[in-house]
């Protein structure tokens, strides 16, 4: 039986173990100093980790994960390098209830009824992991400036220095003669800190950190002994001896003075050994940590004081920027003057001064009603109720100046607005009757009109005014018609008038067409606009194709041998193996009605638009397994290779063969009429057609670990081992440049495996693959650092602190040290894994999920079921707390999955993670392998038109896909290898078999699906048919040309976009280059028939 694999529990006690035992060694005079030397240099880190640190590398001075060294400093790990081990934070939050406290009294708040009032409450519990980071010694790449400047003996400098150590100091500083060997002391009484006079600036600085180290140490425990002097109820804290006291201070002092580079003697910790002897390892832990954290107070306090001292002193300050003018007033925008006019209604509405709301409708929905009214021209509508209220004084209560202040703002709006009517929504009869109930609604309140048209059941009336409006709209008409002719909200009612106009045309509608360029995609787009009084407007895109085809068809339609009903749209479309005689290929087609039409490939575009003026498209069934059917894998394979692929299953296989059956006849019964007569035919492949076999791999030395290739005479590939499996680089041959590479999580695979691997993925070595010899690699890796050099060779700022800069990413450990997971199913326990009931107790039924004694206690309360499970039997139930209480130490409990999934915590867990979207993409971007995300349009009501629309719809109205219309809402791991095929299988997983912490809408159009293979990154928009490609989704970010400007234009940047952008567009020229080969040098296999035609 293999080794059971440790929790991360078992994993974190073992580090701990280790890290104590070793605790008593540290206490050695020789290596303490390297110890706290270390912690110099990680002094922000928790002194578990500056142990870690310290035991396996002493002479480490930067760390970080592999990811974050590639991605964010341009360095990758040295082959061969092992991985430092730290513990990572990884806090799992949950909501608690509690009782409400009084903040001044803190007793309980009661309600009317004299009970308790409880309220939820989010508490973190800490939660940790171990994880592999690596020292920048054990890295290659980019240089690095020095992350810490020594103290010089500049006097202006050293003087700086001292002002901020006064500053950081909690009690003054004074200078004074004193006798020789005491070189200062702190008074507790007078709360001041001595310095002898006339010692060197070295023995000052020293000095006066030690003190300081005694005053916030040693003040600080005299409050605590004092506080506790009048409690009774428990043991008062011990204080410290004098010992103790003088090596923490001693310890923080050199530290400080380590980090600051002064260089001084580690004589006066040589007493440490004795001290230690007969601590405990409480104790022990206990000074460390305080002396770990004092250290890094001062240092942060200190490097902080230090530098605002030198800009207040103009000490290495950069040149002023010249003063930039202030910022003028942001220009009024119809959001803004939307929401401030529906709040002002409300307020009147809620001060009694309106009768009846505003609008019925919500807010968020109202606004942007009214912005689309606005943006149409309809400005009357909103003009009319202010002008009232003016008029009607003795309506308001309060000052009219808001009201002209907002007519006044709506007089500048009109004068600004000048929306193109192809970018605004369409009316429709459903906005329009709304809009009128608004309208009758505000006449009733004015005393204008007797009947009020708004009854409490407003969605039943609007819903009866809409068939109204569709089957008679005179009805309509003669109502506005009478509000004008007895100008009764004459101007409002005139506004609706030319809306229903709009609505209401009963001609056949006319068209012209047009040819446009789609931008950047190298297609263009042949457009039908309808005719309209005044002018046209687009009714939709017709086909998309080459400049040439769309022009030809453009003549055919001008001409009248093409007509716009020629044209109509598939929802679906997918390569199938079928023919005509005369060798016309034919696709299966699902159109908008549901059914599965035959069709000529040449007929139809990668947008799903179909010419059918020849009638060629051929209803073939109501059947929507016919779809599958017909195409791809039709019956090009044997029914066990079928069967053994997964494609069906034998039940499935006896339905399709029945459908075959059906599929025959049917093509008997269209041959006299289709295509001239010309009957369908099955053809297999021919020979002549099928891929030629791949080039053969040679194999490297045997048990090698490191091997260059070059595929193709174009490219070369290095790889060598690593510790999670292979890394890999590829270049090119003709200049060297360094084009991509990345990690293969394969640790079993061969080097030949991972040739085959990228070589599939990367679509190049299909040709010929040859070993080049090893030490080339060296001349490779020269050149691409000579690259990377010299495109982040900008002209550096006069003054400017590079170092702080890069000093500020390992400052916090948290973000440096690890990467964030993907979205992960949240666990009611995190402290177990799902798996562990069957690791330990040997219960395999999947349905429970494992629990502490605590948290079983808390399920237990929220009326959730409780299992207690032992080795070999039965889960038995928890009946009570008491039940709970009783069981022996080391139980192991459990609540079903399905009980758990099904409680509101189990859903707040998941709707958390859209307040960590920043966090999660990230995690997405860094993940080590195949890996996706979705994204949603957002819930608020300026998206609310973007949803369900298709990517013409966008185009149309000139509207691009925005990473902000969107939400993060799931992430996960993806099955390598498979490529093209992933999109789909995501679409039919989160639309027939959604994850249990998948709480959305199942996928639609105009969702994005984020997919990441190969460490390569593409984002997808879902549209009517198949997917489109959106380059630019996920955050666009600047050039290196872009920075490069900046800096030359005297702006600031920061160092990390440049190493950012230097990453990123050495990714991009992966396939930029290779395009740019000759093409003998990338030619690539035909991708097979059967393949879906990409959308």
């Amino acid at each position: 039986m293999a080794d059971k694999k440790p929790s991360n529990r078992e994993r974190i006690k073992e580090i701990v173990t280790g890290i104590e035992a070793n605790i008593q060694d540290l206490f050695q005079s020789d290596k303490f100093a390297d110890y706290l030397r270390t912690m110099s240099r990680f002094h922000s880190y928790s002194y578990n980790n500056t142990i870690l640190i310290h035991i396996q590398m002493p002479s480490a001075t930067h760390v970080a994960g592999f990811n974050k060294w590639k991605n964010q400093f341009g360095r990758h790990v040295k082959k061969g390098e092992k991985g430092l081990t730290i513990i990572a934070p990884t806090p799992f939050k949950k909501r608690i209830e509690e009782m409400k406290l009084d903040p001044d009294t803190r007793a309980p708040v009661l309600d009317h009824d004299g009970n308790v009032i409880m309220e939820e409450r989010e508490v973190e519990i800490p939660l940790f992991r171990p994880v592999k980071v690596f020292d920048v010694s054990q890295t290659e790449g980019r240089p690095l400036p020095s992350l810490v400047s020594s103290l010089t003996g500049d006097v202006q400098q050293y003087e700086a220095f001292m002002e901020a150590l006064r500053r950081t100091s909690p009690v003054s500083i004074m200078f004074k003669p004193l006798r020789e060997g005491l070189d200062g002391f702190l008074s507790l009484n007078d709360q001041t800190i001595t310095i002898r006079e006339g010692m060197s600036q070295v023995q000052t600085v020293c000095a006066a950190v030690h003190e300081i180290t005694h005053a916030m140490l040693h003040n600080r425990e005299r409050e605590q002994l004092t506080a506790a002097a009048g409690i009774t109820d428990r043991e008062p804290p011990k204080p410290k001896d004098k010992n103790t006291k003088e090596v923490e201070a001693e310890s923080v002092s050199y530290t400080v003075c380590q980090y600051y580079g002064i260089e001084t003697s580690a004589n006066s910790l040589g007493y440490i050994a004795t001290w230690s002897k007969d601590k405990t390892l409480p104790e022990l832990k206990a000074s460390l940590e305080t002396i770990s954290k004092t250290a890094n107070i001062l240092i942060t306090s200190i490097d902080r004081h230090f530098q605002e001292i030198c800009k207040e002193q103009g000490i290495d300050l950069t040149a002023q920027q010249p003063e930039q003018d202030a910022p003028s007033a942001a220009p009024d925008t119809l959001e803004q003057f939307a929401a401030d006019l529906y709040n002002f209604m409300d307020q009147l509405h809620q001060e009694g001064v309106l009768k009846h709301p505003f609008t019925q409708d919500p807010k968020e929905r109202s606004i942007a009603d009214l912005v689309i009214e606005m943006r149409k021209g309809y400005f009357e509508g909103v003009r009319g109720p202010l002008n009232y209220l003016i008029e009607h004084t003795d309506l308001i209560l309060t000052d009219l100046t808001k009201a002209k202040t907002l007519l006044a703002r709506l007089d500048g709006l009109v004068q600004t607005q000048d929306v193109p009517a192809a970018e605004l929504p369409p009316d429709t009869p459903e906005r329009f009757i709304s809009d009128m109930l608004d309208m009758l609604d505000r006449l009733y309140q004015a005393g204008l009109i007797k009947k009020n048209f708004l009854p409490d059941n407003r969605e039943q009336t609007k819903a009866n005014l809409v068939r109204t409006l569709q089957v008679n709209p005179s009805i309509v008409r003669a109502t506005l018609d009478q509000f004008v002719s007895q100008d009764t909200g004459a101007a409002e009612a005139k506004v609706m008038l030319d809306r229903l106009d709009g609505l209401s045309q009963e001609k056949e509608p006319e068209y012209e067409y047009a040819v446009g360029g789609e931008g950047g995609r190298g297609q263009f787009l042949l457009m039908a606009y309808r005719k309209m009084d005044g002018g046209s407007k687009l009714d939709r895109t017709m086909f998309v194709e080459d400049e040439a085809t769309c022009n030809a068809l453009l003549e055919k339609l001008q001409a009248g041998t093409l007509h716009f009903e020629d044209f109509c749209v598939m929802r679906a479309a997918r390569v199938s193996r079928y023919v005509t005689k005369d060798g016309a290929e034919l696709d299966a087609l699902v159109g908008e009605d549901d059914k599965v039409y035959l069709g000529r490939r040449d007929h139809y575009d990668n947008r799903g638009h179909y010419i059918n003026d020849d009638k060629s498209l051929r209803y073939l069934s109501d059947h929507e397994k016919m779809f599958d059917f017909v195409s791809g894998t039709g019956y090009t394979e044997t029914q066990a290779e079928l069967l053994a692929q997964g494609y069906f299953s034998m039940e499935d296989y006896a339905e399709f063969d029945a459908l075959r059956v059906g599929v025959l006849a049917q093509f008997e019964q269209t041959e006299p009429i289709l295509f001239a007569g010309e009957p369908f035919s099955f053809i297999q492949p021919d020979a002549a057609e099928r891929e030629p076999p791949a080039a053969p791999i040679p194999s490297p030395p045997e048990q090698a670990d490191e091997a260059l290739y070059l595929l193709d005479d174009s490219v070369y590939l290095h790889i060598q081992a690593s510790d999670e499996g292979w890394d890999y680089t590829l270049y090119t041959k003709h200049d060297m440049a360094q084009l991509d590479g990345g990690q293969l999580d394969a640790p079993g695979s061969s080097i030949t495996d991972v040739v085959e691997h990228i070589r599939r993925t990367e679509e190049i070595g299909t040709i010929a693959v040859d070993l080049a010899p090893i030490e080339v690699v060296d001349e490779l890796r020269d050149r691409a650092d000579r690259a990377l050099e010299a495109a982040v060779a900008v002209q550096p700022e006069q003054g400017r602190d590079y170092a702080g800069e890069l000093r500020a990413h390992f400052a916090q450990e948290d973000d440096a040290l690890w990467d964030t997971p993907l979205d992960e199913y949240p666990l009611p326990d995190p402290a177990f894994s799902a798996d562990e009931l069957e690791q330990d107790y040997g219960y395999s039924g999947g349905d429970l999920l494992p629990l502490s004694r605590e948290r079983a206690a808390e399920l237990l309360e929220q009326d959730l079921t409780v299992y207690m499970v032992e080795a070999g039997e039965n889960p038995a139930m928890v009946f009570d707390r008491d039940d709970l209480v009783e069981q022996p130490d080391g139980m192991m409990f459990a609540v079903p999955r399905k009980e758990w999934e099904e409680s509101p915590e189990f859903h707040q867990c998941i709707v958390d993670r859209l307040n960590h979207q920043k966090e999660r993409e990230r995690a997405f971007l860094d993940y080590g392998g195949d890996c996706f995300a979705i994204y949603q349009i957002k819930d608020g009501a300026e998206q609310r038109d973007l949803r369900f629309m298709n990517m013409d719809w966008l185009m149309s109205k000139g509207l691009t896909v925005e990473r902000g219309n969107y939400d993060l809402v799931y992430t996960g791991e993806l099955a390598p290898g498979l490529g093209s095929s992933a999109l789909e299988k995501l679409w039919e997983r989160f639309n027939t078999d959604h994850p249990a912490d998948y709480h959305r809408p199942s996928m639609s159009v105009s969702d994005i699906i984020a997919v990441k293979q190969d460490g390569v990154v593409s984002c997808h928009y879902c549209d009517s048919v198949g997917f489109a490609k959106v380059p630019d989704f996920i955050s666009r970010k600047p050039t290196v040309a872009e920075l490069e400007a900046q800096v030359k234009a005297g702006q600031t940047i920061a160092l990390t976009d440049l190493a950012d952008a230097v990453h990123r567009e050495k990714k991009k020229s992966v396939v930029a280059q290779l395009k740019n080969q000759p093409t003998q040098e990338r030619k690539k296999a035909a991708p097979k028939k059967s393949a879906e035609k990409e959308r």
